[in-house]
């Protein structure tokens, strides 16, 4: 380190023999230079580089600009001893620093949210960061100006040494924060990835992998390399500051400060520059399009709850542990009330049946009432739990505000068994899209190798807020995450999926006539004009869902305490709470006839409660037993003559900066639960597109192979012929979430036999139609003798 001979405030020097003029301004311009040569290798990878863009690399683009300009200013005031050039150069100075801090924080918050909280839809906030990243810097240095507080600072240009208060109060005081914020939230980040990384992790069957919740054990080390280079980097600046504040000689630090502070940019450039399967890990979490490496065969057992047994023992265990002979179909009750704030009543049997069915899931919303003891949210839930009695136990229960779920089973479905995968989210579309009073819970998971998703959710009141109600829906369809595969939503990846809740739509008629269309008992009539019955019809929201007849009068809104219609506020009767279900083709969901209604004995709220059953087909596990003749160890997909058809492209899709775009890069990426990993077609680059349709395109053709033949469980063609392939049609100019045009489902069951089928399916996006994608597929199968299994 090198010291210049006029600070005479300094009372000890240091200098080497080998250079005639020791000063540290050498060191600081070749540690700005370094810093400024990667930041602008990462802000030009962003620029031209459109696979690396999403959503966590945005952040890291504008954390190493913030770098770069800061790194530019030293050279803007290198040589300068005071004057314009050196005021100009402490300012851009203390502003990029400053929020080049501020972004490191957000980034932070953001493992925070994604790693121990569990949060999505985590990209909402980038708007907050924006405001905070920019007008705190902002606010700093217009104070510091009204000072006159710039100039040289006998290091570089920046906050005048007579002006200490306003360099602890704008500089070093939000930086010793931040820092202390950072450490906390990273060290405990770093915990959360060790544990875990231990802990045994759930699957979707002995067959499949839950690669949404792999991680990556790197990821913790790196994290904890660039915690301690921050505190090299920052500390020095920190500890001159305080020498210099008790009068004690700082000068060895201070060009340590002088040496480091520029490196701020390299070290944040790091981000960009993690081994590739800890980039996956980051890219996943933050909604980015890149694909995990396929784990091996070997590794499926050890990510099972049994995953101590090797996978014949696996196998041997569940045969033993099931009957040979095991139902095809479960019961399924569904319930939702809205209980209006009121405490409900102590009997509920009216409403819930209990020991009836195998499956109950019951939704609520506005649970939320006084109690003595505790909160309603463990009251409610443990009133249900008592009300089902010891033969069931809670799959899953959770709480989005007062909307709440939960889940229960038979006890014959064992967990870890028959019940695997399961996963629950939710997704608030309140004011702001933060607050939770409107939004959606959901539950997920697998019986046996059947997925079934419940979903509960409050949508937005009031007669004319149609719009807002089909927002909401897709506002949750988005943020839910609780399939396997990153590029699906839940509409699309489940084989049996309820949506039910207090959905809000009214019936756009007066009340005087509702009042005595119900006296009528003409339902028909009403639910002509019921608004979601005519969204549904013009595929405005929820394309391909289902609802049972609806026989029973509309359930909102009453005196509490009474099934009479309350005209206090003079609303108009509606059924605000629905159910409605969809499933995939070729398995079976039918509704119990009759079973749709509402409860009129159960008056505390100002809702009547609704129910439904239904019938669900399950896939059972397949074993290789000697007498399974169709037992196979491996199977292919062939795809030829992809082409979409007038697809439709949402506005919504379309960024601002984009709206201009004529032209769609267009692909589809292919995903099953019996595979380990996601295929894409070949990009066709140029596509001509309108404003509304894509001329029609055709894509290359697509060979899938699945070898089952080391698998623990093997494939046989019973349940291959209840499989799907999920297709989505992307656009590869599209960054993070908007690259989707539409997804479909096609069960494999139509391809089995000698020849191709041709299919054409409907693509949705956010449940709602958005073109066609037609083409031929072929399932072939590699069988084995019994002799062999």
């Amino acid at each position: 380190f090198f010291f210049r001979p006029e600070h005479t405030h300094q009372q000890i020097y240091v200098s080497f023999p080998m250079l005639s003029e020791p000063t540290y301004d050498y060191l600081q311009l070749i540690s700005s230079s370094i810093s400024t040569f990667f930041c602008l290798f990462v802000v030009l990878c962003y620029l031209f580089i459109r696979p690396l863009r999403s959503y966590y690399t945005r952040l890291v683009f504008w954390l190493n600009l913030s770098d770069l300009i800061g790194c530019l200013s030293i050279f803007i005031g290198y040589g300068s001893t005071g004057g314009l050039r050196c005021e100009i150069s402490g300012g851009l100075n203390q502003f990029f620093y400053l929020a080049s801090l501020l972004w490191i924080t957000c980034i932070c918050f953001n493992y925070y949210l994604s790693f121990v909280l569990r949060k999505t839809n985590i990209w909402k906030l980038e708007i907050m960061y924006h405001v905070l990243c920019w007008s705190i810097p902002a606010a700093t240095v217009i104070t510091i100006l009204f000072f006159h507080g710039f100039g040289f600072a006998e290091i570089w240009c920046w906050i005048t040494t007579e002006h200490d208060i306003l360099r602890w109060s704008m500089y070093y005081g939000p930086e010793i924060f931040l820092l202390v914020i950072v450490q906390i939230l990273y060290i405990g980040i770093i915990i959360k990835l060790r544990k875990t990384y231990s802990e045994y992790l759930p699957v979707n069957d002995p067959t499949s992998v839950q690669r949404s919740r792999l991680i990556n054990p790197n990821l913790g080390l790196l994290l904890t390399l660039y915690i301690v280079l921050l505190l090299i980097i920052r500390v020095p600046g920190i500890i001159t500051r305080f020498l210099e504040a008790i009068n004690v000689n700082s000068a060895v630090w201070a060009n340590i400060e002088a040496a480091t502070t520029p490196l701020q940019g390299l070290l944040d450039s790091f981000f960009f520059f993690f081994d590739k399967q800890a980039q996956w890990e980051l890219s996943m979490i933050f909604c980015c399009s890149r694909q995990p490496k396929a784990p091996k065969v070997e590794e499926l057992a050890i990510q099972s709850s049994l995953r101590s047994l090797t996978p014949l023992d696996y196998q041997r265990s569940l045969q033993d542990i099931m009957p040979e002979t095991r139902p095809t179909s479960v019961s399924v009750f569904v319930g939702t009330w809205n209980l209006g704030t009121s405490s409900p009543p102590k009997e509920l049997s009216d409403w819930i049946p209990h020991n009836d069915y195998d499956i109950y899931s019951i939704g609520t919303q506005e649970c939320k009432y006084e109690i003595k003891d505790g909160q309603a949210e463990q009251d409610w839930f443990k009133r249900l739990e008592h009300h089902m009695g010891p033969n069931y136990w809670v799959v899953s229960s959770i709480s989005l505000w007062d909307i709440r779920l939960i889940v229960f089973a038979n006890s014959k479905h064992a967990k870890d068994v028959t019940i695997t995968n399961i996963k629950s989210d939710k997704e608030a579309t309140g004011i702001g899209h933060v607050l939770g009073n409107k939004g959606g819970v959901g539950v997920s998971f697998n019986l046996e190798k059947t997925s079934f998703c419940f979903v509960n959710c409050h949508l937005a009141a009031h007669q004319s807020m149609v719009t807002n109600r089909n927002l909401n829906v897709e506002e949750i369809v988005c943020g839910l995450q609780l399939t396997n595969s990153l590029h699906f939503d839940i509409l699309n990846s489940h084989h049996h999926l309820f949506w039910f809740g207090d959905l809000n739509y009214r019936i756009d008629l007066p009340r005087e006539e509702v009042m005595n269309l119900i006296a009528e008992r003409d339902l028909t009539k009403l639910l002509e004009h019921d608004q979601l019955t005519k969204e549904m019809k013009r595929n405005a929201v929820l394309h391909g869902f289902l609802e049972l007849p609806v026989n029973f009068p509309p359930t909102y809104l009453f005196e509490k305490g009474s099934r009479v219609y309350s005209d206090k506020k003079m609303r108009i009767p509606s059924w605000c709470d629905r159910i409605l279900f969809k499933t995939l083709p070729g398995v079976c969901l039918k509704g119990v006839d009759d079973s749709y209604t509402s409860c009129d004995t159960v008056d505390t709220s100002d809702h009547a409660p609704v129910s439904a059953v239904f019938e669900a087909e399950i896939i059972p596990y397949s074993f290789a037993r000697p007498r399974d003749l169709d037992q196979i160890s491996g199977w292919q997909i062939e795809f030829t003559c992809l082409e979409g058809i007038n697809i439709f492209r949402h506005r919504t899709i379309i960024s601002l900066s984009q709206r201009t775009v004529r032209r769609i890069d267009p692909f589809i990426t292919m995903w099953n639960p019996l595979l380990n990993q996601d295929f894409s077609t070949a990009i066709i680059t140029n596509v001509s597109c309108s404003t509304i349709y894509t001329d029609l395109f055709q894509n290359d053709d697509v060979l899938i192979t699945r070898d089952d033949s080391l698998g623990p469980i093997r494939t046989t063609r019973r349940e291959l012929e209840k499989q799907h392939v999920f297709l989505k049609l992307r656009d590869h100019s599209r960054l993070g979430q908007d690259d989707s045009i539409g997804q479909c489902v096609v069960p494999l069951g139509l391809a089995m036999g000698t020849d191709a089928h041709e299919f054409a399916c409907m693509l949705t996006w956010k449940g709602r139609p958005c073109g066609e994608l037609r083409g031929s597929f072929h399932v072939r199968l590699v069988s084995i003798s019994s002799e062999a299994v």
